[in-house]
């Protein structure tokens, strides 16, 4: 004899359909925070304004050094001692050029720390671009 089926079938569904996963944007990093290069322009860049940096508190003390001694001022201030102490290295080169040494409280112009401005300016300048013509 013949059976008949008695479950019930229901009607099947598809499977549902796998969506496909969102391309994400690749990350970005802030513009700030980059990362480290040895770019060596920037290298460059950077020795150079250290020379530049360098230069500008040399000529400033140098400059200090030359009004204090065109005014007259009396070593025993500290500041102006001081002043006188931090230079002193970078006028021995220089030291009694023009034959007049310093006498302390007196007005004079001090030719020494002209020229040092100079010959420092030359010296600092012309080495920042030197290393720019190295490194770049």
């Amino acid at each position: 004899m013949y059976q008949q089926d008695t479950t019930q079938t229901q009607p099947t569904q598809p499977a549902p359909q796998m969506q496909p996963m969102p391309q994400q944007a690749p990350v970005q990093q802030h513009p700030h925070h980059k990362a480290p290069s040895l770019d060596k322009g920037a290298l460059s860049s950077k020795v150079q304004q250290l020379f530049i940096l360098f230069y500008t508190a040399l000529s400033i003390g140098l400059t200090a050094r030359f009004v204090f001694s065109l005014l007259g001022t009396n070593l025993s201030s500290p500041f102006v001692l001081f002043v006188y102490q931090i230079t002193q290295p970078f006028i021995v080169p220089f030291a009694n050029m023009f034959g007049v040494a310093l006498q302390a409280g007196r007005s004079r112009v001090e030719f020494e720390d002209l020229v040092a401005l100079l010959v420092y300016a030359l010296l600092f300048f012309g080495l920042a671009k030197l290393i720019n013509i190295i490194f770049d």
